[in-house]
């Protein structure tokens, strides 16, 4: 029998007294089989994820009754092994239960263990997709729920999603023009297809792994040569990106096209930033200075927000300052708006956009329609221990005081 195969069994796994030991005892035999050079292991990856629930299990726990639940999860010879995504969150929601249960035995805070169960659950999920690769969309199902955060963890999920569609191997061959008909991205179509009239959340972090995995690698001292190699693509990507936006079609193709804009959108805002000269910089400006689309505001936001972050303790006046005399026609309009102490100034205000929607929607409909102070008490409570609930909470008095700042604004005797 394969060595880590039997180091996983229920059967030597609960006789075990001590968790810490057991921990130390699987990292050395981990850290050795990894740093093998002539010999694949191939369930490594399984053994990891055996490591990660004992190790959490440990974390969570004083040692001593680590021990009993370690003694409780693997009570069975089939304990932990999961045949599906749903079971990985029902064992989580389990473990949850009982951590809620036992808090005499718990020795972590409340952040670390909500950090440690959703890490965990990530792992697990990970591990499980290795040996169910075809059904990467139950994973990404259990991901955009609303009541999880499992996003925060998820870049090795998607990192091999990614690895198996070629997803960016196909964005960096083709610009961006992901090919609907491949029979590799069929399958994504239909989950997206299915997922089409509830949050974005999974192609938003699609895009941002995505558009992150192709920007790192490219050397700076080429990014001249790429904005002007690749204009006729970035012409063409515009155009077809609002016609995809008009028709609501083609998710994965439009999660090709963005990613690769956005990737194209960074390179020029560091060239623009160094005050390049060539050609294509006045192509660019020209066909940005044309183009009045609502994506073309939002590709020039976006664009103005990197400019922003290209250097240390830089606002958005130090960026006026900086091309206010340059020739930039399609930047001006945006940055001659920017005045330090206008008393009438425009305020991009925080909104959630899917981790804690439903919470501020709660917030806003009970504060917009004060009338009970019960309510509010009861609301505010519930902050205390919510903390999308909070945030929402937050989000909202912000927009309601900023407010304030604009002339000739009433007291609201609601709240006086």
């Amino acid at each position: 029998m394969n060595l880590l195969k039997k180091l996983q069994k229920p059967k030597y796994v609960r006789n075990v007294e001590s968790p810490k030991q057991l921990i130390t005892k699987y990292d050395l035999i981990y850290h050795g089989i990894r740093a093998l050079k002539n010999y694949v292991v191939d369930n490594l990856d399984k053994f990891s994820s055996h490591i990660s629930l004992i190790r959490s299990i440990t974390t969570i726990f004083d040692n001593q009754f680590a021990a009993k639940i370690i003694k409780q999860i693997y009570v069975n010879d089939d304990a932990a092994n999961f045949d599906s995504c749903n079971s990985i969150h029902g064992f989580i929601e389990r473990l949850t239960k009982i951590i809620e249960t036992t808090e005499d035995h718990v020795k972590a805070d409340k952040a670390t263990i909500q950090r440690t169960i959703l890490k965990l659950e990530s792992e697990l999920l990970k591990n499980w997709l290795i040996d169910h690769g075809n059904q990467y969309g139950d994973v990404l199902t259990v991901i955009n729920h609303n009541d999880t955060d499992l996003w925060r963890y998820s870049a090795k999920i998607f990192l091999y999603i990614n690895r198996r569609l070629d997803l960016m191997e196909n964005i960096e061959n083709y610009h961006g023009q992901i090919s609907v008909e491949n029979g590799k991205f069929k399958k994504l179509e239909k989950f997206f297809t299915k997922l089409s009239d509830q949050s974005s959340k999974i192609q938003l972090l699609l895009v941002n792994h995505l558009h992150t995995n192709l920007i790192l690698p490219i050397n700076e001292n080429d990014f001249e040569n790429i904005l002007r190699k690749d204009y006729g693509f970035f012409e063409r990507n515009m155009h077809e990106m609002n016609e995809h936006l008009e028709n609501k079609r083609h998710h994965v193709r439009l999660i090709g096209l963005i990613t690769w804009l956005k990737y194209y959108a960074q390179i020029y805002a560091f060239v623009l930033h160094n005050d390049s000269h060539e050609d294509v910089m006045s192509n660019i400006d020209r066909f940005l200075a044309r183009d009045e689309s609502v994506f073309g505001a939002t590709f020039k936001l976006f664009i103005l927000k990197q400019l922003v972050h290209m250097s240390k303790n830089v606002t958005l006046t130090d960026v006026r300052d900086l091309f206010i005399h340059r020739n930039v026609v399609w930047l001006r309009p945006l940055i001659t708006r920017v005045e330090p102490m206008a008393t009438n100034r425009d305020l991009v205000l925080p909104l959630p956009l899917f981790e804690g929607h439903n919470e501020y929607l709660i917030v806003n409909e009970i504060l917009n329609h004060f009338g009970n102070i019960d309510e509010v008490r009861t609301l505010i409570k519930k902050c205390r221990t919510n903390q999308q609930l909070a945030y929402g909470f937050y989000l909202w008095s912000i927009q309601y005081y900023c407010r304030y700042l604009t002339p000739n604004i009433q007291q609201d005797q609601r709240f006086v």
